[in-house]
């Protein structure tokens, strides 16, 4: 499910504009970085030490980064840099999720708000009207 939503092109145009003008070392793939951190936060994985620990462990994660191993502070600074366009992209998901029959309302408000605070955790400096919660 992860990989799909990150393939069909979902939600990633706020984060490959940002891309179109970048110079230095090219960053990781954004679909690389898409693909960790939606199947981390689907398995309760939010950390981005732990998801940079689990490219190495974990099987299904480093089939979906190809191999490659984001350290931590590229993670960090990826989710950071597109909050607002992965926020989008979990509601995304979650809607997904809804019409396909896999979760309730109830369910789906509750994933949404414990999704949304995970994001938005640990930026408080961001002005009250950008904050979902």
């Amino acid at each position: 499910m992860a990989a799909a939503t990150v393939q069909e092109g979902q939600g990633r145009s706020g984060v490959y504009c940002s891309y179109e003008s970048e110079r230095g070392y090219p960053p990781y793939d954004p679909r690389l970085m898409l693909k960790l951190l939606v199947y981390g936060y689907a398995n309760g994985i939010c950390s981005s030490r732990k998801l940079e620990r689990a490219t190495h462990r974990d099987v299904a994660i480093r089939m979906l980064c190809a191999g490659q191993h984001p350290d931590y502070r590229s993670i960090a600074r990826f989710r950071a840099r597109h909050l607002e366009a992965l926020s989008e992209l979990f509601v995304e998901a979650l809607r997904l999720c809804a019409k396909a029959g896999l979760v309730s309302l109830g369910q789906l408000a509750r994933s949404l708000s414990s999704s949304v605070r995970r994001l938005s955790f640990g930026f408080s400096e961001l002005p009250p009207s950008s904050r979902a919660c």
